[in-house]
């Protein structure tokens, strides 16, 4: 037997990536006699262990070899000879397992039950972490669910089906390691829903706390793999950390900053998600409509012809025109006052001089803000005299890029938000600037405090825009009939600003039913003007319910992208606006044909029923795609899966028919999220890397596998 391992060894030592290679004879309770030959490989080899195992036995024998098994070194004494004893038990504990260690593993079905809603696709990711002494996984936990939030109740032993020689508090620090990943990823906006997938699981050696995993994680399209490994590496370092520190006072604070530096500002950089994004898209994956990122933030919803596309809480049939006047505030206004719609009375100016004249030509009060800032920067409002005119304007002008000022008529009332969507008021919010209510015990100086305090606790990114006290605060208390110390009734608003604006913050109350016709007529006909599938037409009035030309009211400004899902009452509305925006759950059918050559002829003769129904249905294997023409169309790559995410990018397609005849999904993943049917034709798939060459009875167990779990039960 020695001579034979000694043959082994020689053969895979001559595979140009293997670094060191020892062959052995293990005796196993269910296998007995097998060889395994553990080989390291050389530094950057993409070899994998099939591709060792196949090299092997293509010389020596189809049956000569059971595995190979790739470590990162092998033990050895002072004289360099192999520690037997101690590499026996490293690989009878990967011959345990029921899945192995190579770097491409076959994408496999979900292990582990998902939440309500939708499906995501995944992506492979390899990593090595340290295990730490005693892990204090009830402190970690704290921080987790207590300070995250975390929404995901999955047990870990559901991670790790069918493996339980993996060490309990292995499992557990990986599998909550792997939580508090997904929650970064969150914090950062990218859309990770799915819980992790733990695939498999292993130690380096015997007498080291170093570990190797491989996870599957909700695939983003366009988001780089590294910072996947980033996100990894921070939930590791940050988990060490938490468990050790209480999460309270100095902790929180630096916990917060942690994940900021070396999560969310890298990822605002790779995906520049907006806050309306997130919450969208947290409800489509709750109705399971499937969507892909397309780029810069852009996501589609759906697929084919079911499919739409929004960026923030904008949509495809937003017009960029629209756009474009919309953030001229001064176009705007002169737009919405030549048709007819009460628009603000103002004068635009590059001095102070001229600000002065346009003040006394409109008639104090007056409002101040800079021509081309939004959130509210650079506003100040109940400017009544000069010397509140030079500082307002001074202020205004220095945050004015374009250098000029407006000077508006103050108009009575407060802020409302109309936010509508194709033609139709979704929902509307009177907003009040930020402000305490009276509890009837606390003076405002108390409750200001209580609720900074109680803020500061949350993390920043769920935090309001409040602050402790400063002088603009004591100056609007003061204008608002109050003082630090007064103790309003229980239910009573102080305001702490003069103006509700995303830059101070503010305090929503919905008013959807109290809207007069009137108002709502007019809001409709400013979104129309501006050609907008959805705006936030801000209408300032005393009274909404009271028509705009009886109180004097005005459309104060015409949003474009209005922020969607950033409060209770807008998330509450989001699903009221996929109903009316997408069709269904935005998929279009899919029905999958297995096998060789009689698949694709199955595939032919679906299709053409499809087509004798007038529904647009594409087919397609990885070589050949027509339309429902029956015309060709030629795309430049072999490649069933790119073909597939192809077709759902087109408007033309409203149903797909797909010949799968290779193994190329075990090396790409699957490219839908899940499909309608799946038709197992015959068995005589091909090997998709090696041309012409029939599949191998494990590739072809695999696929199987694989598509089982595809079709949408």
């Amino acid at each position: 037997m020695s001579i034979y391992s000694q043959e082994i060894e020689q053969t895979l030592g001559s595979h140009p990536g293997v670094h060191d290679a020892v062959a052995v004879a293990l005796k196993h309770e269910i296998y007995q006699d097998i060889l395994v030959c553990a080989v390291v490989l050389e530094k950057n080899s993409e070899a994998t262990a099939d591709d060792l195992l196949a090299f092997a036995r293509a010389r020596l024998g189809a049956s000569t070899l059971y595995r190979v098994v790739i470590l990162d070194d092998i033990p050895r004494n002072e004289r360099g000879k192999p520690v037997l004893a101690e590499l026996n038990k490293i690989l009878l504990a990967f011959l345990g397992r029921s899945t192995t260690l190579g770097r491409k593993e076959a994408v496999r079905p979900h292990t582990v039950s998902l939440p309500a809603g939708g499906q995501q696709l995944r992506v492979k990711i390899h990593f090595s972490f340290t295990m730490p002494e005693e892990p204090d996984m009830v402190a970690l936990d704290r921080w987790i669910n207590g300070v995250l939030g975390n929404d995901l109740k999955t047990d870990c032993v559901d991670s790790f089906p069918g493996d339980r020689s993996v060490p309990a508090s292995v499992r557990q620090w990986l599998w909550c390691c792997l939580q508090l990943c997904r929650l970064l990823l969150q914090v950062g906006r990218v859309p990770f829903f799915d819980p992790p997938v733990i695939i498999a699981c292993s130690p380096k050696s015997l007498d080291s706390k170093k570990w190797r995993a491989v996870a599957e994680l909700a695939l983003i399209d366009d988001f780089p793999k590294d910072m996947y490994d980033a996100a990894l590496q921070s939930s590791f370092s940050l988990a060490a950390w938490a468990m050790m520190h209480e999460p309270a006072g100095k902790n929180l604070e630096y916990f917060f900053k942690m994940v900021q530096e070396r999560v969310v500002k890298p990822l605002s950089k790779v995906l520049p998600v907006g806050k309306s994004t997130y919450p969208v898209l947290k409800e489509v994956h709750q109705n399971g409509i499937p969507f892909q990122h397309l780029g810069g933030g852009v996501f589609q919803l759906g697929w084919g012809a079911n499919a739409r596309r929004m960026d923030r809480s904008t949509t495809e049939k937003d017009s960029a025109m629209g756009a474009k006047l919309s953030h001229r505030k001064v176009l705007a206004t002169r737009l919405l006052g030549s048709a007819g719609l009460p628009a603000a009375v103002h004068s635009v100016v590059k001095t102070y001089e001229n600000a002065l004249e346009a003040a006394r030509q409109i008639g104090w009060p007056v409002v101040i803000k800079p021509a081309d800032r939004d959130r509210g920067e650079g506003v100040s409002v109940d400017i009544s005299d000069e010397r509140a005119l030079k500082s307002a304007f001074k202020h205004a002008l220095k945050v004015s890029q374009v250098r000029q000022v407006i000077v508006e008529q103050q108009v009575p009332g407060v802020c409302h938000r109309l936010f509508v969507a194709n033609g139709k008021l979704l929902y509307a919010v009177k907003r009040y600037p930020m402000s305490v209510t009276g509890d009837g015990k606390k003076s405002v100086e108390e409750l200001v405090a209580y609720e900074y305090e109680r803020q500061q606790r949350k993390p920043p990114w769920r935090r309001t825009e409040i602050q402790p006290l400063d002088q603009r605060a004591l100056d609007t208390i003061k204008a608002a009939g109050f003082s630090v110390l007064s103790v309003p009734e229980e239910g009573v608003l102080v305001p702490l600003r003069p103006i509700e604006s995303t830059q101070w913050g503010g305090v929503d109350e919905e008013v959807t039913d109290r809207v007069h016709p009137e108002n709502l007529a007019t809001a409709l006909d400013a979104a129309k003007l501006f050609s907008l599938y959805v705006a936030g037409i801000d209408i300032i009035s005393t009274d909404i319910s009271i028509p705009w030309y009886e109180n004097g009211a005005i459309i104060n400004e015409v949003n474009y992208a209005p922020l969607f899902g950033g409060g209770e009452i807008s998330k509450r509305h989001i699903p009221v606006f996929l109903r009316e925006f997408m069709a269904g759950d935005g998929r279009i059918p899919v029905n999958v044909l297995v096998g060789g050559e009689g698949a694709l002829q199955a595939s032919f003769r679906l299709w053409k029923a499809l087509l004798s129904k007038e529904v647009r249905a594409f087919l397609t294997n990885e070589r050949q795609t027509f339309d429902s023409s029956g015309k060709p169309v030629h795309m430049p790559f072999i490649s069933l899966y790119q073909r597939i995410r192809a077709l759902t990018l087109s408007s033309k397609v409203e149903a797909m028919v797909i010949a799968v005849q290779t193994d190329e999904f075990l090396y790409s993943g699957l490219p839908l999220e899940y499909v309608d049917s799946i038709t197992f034709c015959d068995a005589q798939l091909a090997s998709f890397r090696e041309q012409n060459k029939p599949l191998s009875a494990e590739n072809l167990d695999a696929m199987n596998l694989l598509l089982a779990g595809w079709k949408k039960v």
